[in-house]
């Protein structure tokens, strides 16, 4: 917070969350002028799917008590008609104003006064897809101004007015922040039908819930409240209402929505089965047989509350503890499993196995003619290339002894091992003197002195 004091009164300059509530009304964006130097062509043609939205801010008091000055929001639609605005989703922090770099979601192009109210003309950025479906279903509707508001306090009222401001960005915010009144009052696109509240569940089951509460009187007086269901079908509530020393009861109530307001038309008291009826006489008994349902019966009658609303999967899940991380368990020995059946089912089909037959033995057995199916090639494989490089069935027999390779070497590996083999001296007169052959000869032989012819066979190398 900065403090700094003019002409002897103190301002205080600091930064805001404003929240904008964002209702439908049928102002036209191209009703706001666009700031200078804006081309709104360019923009949209750069997009497949515009959108644009006004939103207005009136002078007066915000929620938290500060009373904004028709003069402050003319401070801000000047900045945007001079320099336009970004928008983001949510405020960045303070800290990281000067050094972060925040893609902006939308685009402040336009900006005017209309008496004491402002309003901002708006183009969603083109890769903002998720805040467009949230902005045409109501669920984002509110934006904050975040700047540097100046502020001082009114001498009279004690009051704090906001006499000036520096705005940084108008960001989009989740729902029900502090801010001021300020709404949506236009978008371009088809006609929308106002939506019940804000069109969602839980705020519909939130205003039912304080209908209910007023519909029973029940504000700390021990009474309490809940709601079980709501049917959209025939548009009723079904109610649970407990009060001091009495039964709880449930009633079946019908509702309408009139200008965000709910009403609870005459209630009827029901009792909880596998759906919701008027409740039975007095004095005649319901009894279900009184029998304990088996597996296929509880689930059934699961189903059936899940569908008439009665219960929630959430409740469902949540009574039986179960986790994300049980669920991603299970998924993943459900999808081993399965990838594991599909491998098995194609193993059958090649290996054509059918009826009782053992898949394993079958698979086993053709493992087994393959690997000797291999073995025979890679021996017939090393018998040729000896066979080319070696003459003599010894020679051969003899080097490929002294051949090591791997079972299933290719071609090009052997012939090298066995080129070297050959390429050693000691190995060359090995060969060479084991293949000296006698031949038939010619001459005498005597006691003191043979003579013989000699026929010396060599090995290939």
């Amino acid at each position: 917070m900065h403090i700094k004091v003019l002409a002897g009164e103190q301002r205080v300059i600091q930064g805001e969350i404003d929240s904008v509530n964002a209702l439908l009304s049928n102002i036209k964006p191209s009703d706001v002028p666009l700031a200078k130097g804006v081309d709104i062509e360019q923009m949209k043609q750069m997009d497949d799917d515009p959108l644009e939205v006004v939103v207005e801010i009136p002078a007066g008091k915000s929620k938290r008590g500060w009373n904004y000055t028709p003069k402050s929001l003319k401070d801000i639609v000047d900045y945007v008609m001079e320099h336009t605005l970004n928008g983001f989703l949510g405020h960045q922090k303070p800290e990281d104003i000067s050094t972060e770099f925040v893609p902006p979601v939308t685009h402040w192009i336009g900006a005017e006064m209309r008496g004491n109210n402002a309003y901002f003309r708006g183009l969603i950025d083109a890769d903002a897809k998720s805040l467009k479906r949230w902005i045409r279903t109501n669920r984002i509707k509110e934006v904050s101004i975040f700047g540097f508001p100046e502020l001082q306090k009114n001498s009279v009222t004690g009051e704090i007015d906001v006499i000036g401001y520096e705005p940084l960005s108008i960001d989009w915010t989740p729902l029900h922040r502090p801010g001021m009144p300020t709404k949506i009052v236009g978008m371009e696109m088809e006609d929308i039908a106002g939506e019940q509240l804000d069109g969602t569940f839980e705020k519909l089951k939130e205003e039912l819930r304080e209908a209910a509460k007023e519909y029973f009187n029940a504000h700390g007086n021990g009474h309490y409240v809940w709601i079980r269901s709501i049917r959209y079908d025939n548009s009723t509530v079904i109610v649970e209402h407990e009060q001091p020393n009495l039964p709880t009861k449930l009633y079946s109530i019908p509702f309408t929505i009139q200008d965000d307001q709910v009403t609870l038309g005459e209630k009827t008291e029901v009792v909880e089965k596998r759906i919701y009826e008027p409740a039975k006489p007095a004095g005649e008994i319901n009894n279900e047989g009184g029998k304990s349902m088996d597996f296929k019966e509880m689930v059934e009658k699961i189903k059936n509350q899940i569908r008439n609303g009665q219960i929630t999967y959430g409740q469902v899940i949540g009574e039986m503890n179960i986790t994300p991380e049980v669920i991603a368990a299970e998924m993943e020995e459900v999808k081993t499993a399965l990838e594991a059946k599909e491998t098995l089912d194609k193993v059958k089909e090649a290996l054509g196995v059918s009826g009782e037959m053992d898949v394993v033995e079958v698979a086993k057995e053709g493992k087994k003619a393959i690997d000797e199916s291999k073995k025979k090639n890679f021996e017939d494989t090393v018998n040729k290339i000896i066979g080319e490089k070696v003459s003599g069935e010894m020679a051969q027999g003899l080097v490929k002894k002294m051949l090591n390779v791997e079972e299933g070497a290719s071609e090009e590996v052997i012939a090298g091992e066995i080129d070297k083999i050959l390429a050693d001296e000691f190995i060359q007169k090995v060969l060479s003197d084991h293949y000296i052959d006698k031949g038939t000869g010619v001459g005498s032989t005597s006691q003191t002195k043979t003579s013989s012819g000699l026929v010396t066979k060599r090995a290939q190398i």
